[in-house]
């Protein structure tokens, strides 16, 4: 889950762009803010956390 800020313009930019980058990894949006994947294996998980760490700390 996450809940990023939005109140201006370009925290919506990097809200949006973080979305799209979640599509474009598997993510299914099960509610507002709430995306999910399935994972094989605790390997998969370690992997893709660390995926979306960095991408978060850009």
């Amino acid at each position: 889950m996450f809940d990023l800020p939005v109140g201006t313009k370009k925290e919506r930019r990097e809200a949006t762009q973080f979305r799209n980058y979640l599509l474009n990894e598997g993510y299914v949006m099960m509610q507002f803010s709430v995306y999910c994947r399935i994972c094989n294996g605790y390997d998969m998980v370690k992997k893709i956390r660390a995926k979306n760490r960095k991408t978060l700390a850009k």
